[in-house]
């Protein structure tokens, strides 16, 4: 099993979390929504959105140790993620 870290993330991830969320998207709409707007988390209104996320609500990133590419790992790697948060929720 990789080491993951899970930290609160901040303002300087922002970029980081709205490429990942243009990744879902793109995942999403081929799989399941056609209808999704792959681009909407790099907007200008993505970008508004996930700064208010981060700055007032509860938002999480994961930065594996092994690897420094957030995005593929997490990509590659959500099984993993999911079960490490549902562990730390209890």
């Amino acid at each position: 099993m990789k080491n993951i870290l899970i930290r609160k993330a901040n303002l300087d991830d922002t970029a980081a979390i709205q490429n990942l969320n243009h990744e879902l998207f793109k995942l999403e709409k081929k799989k399941y929504d056609s209808t999704l707007v792959t681009d909407w988390p790099l907007s200008v209104d993505g970008k508004k959105y996930f700064r208010n996320l981060i700055k007032n609500e509860y938002v999480k990133i994961d930065k594996y140790l092994d690897r420094g590419d957030e995005i593929g790992q997490a990509l590659n790697d959500t099984n993993t993620l999911v079960d490490t948060l549902r562990e730390m929720r209890g």
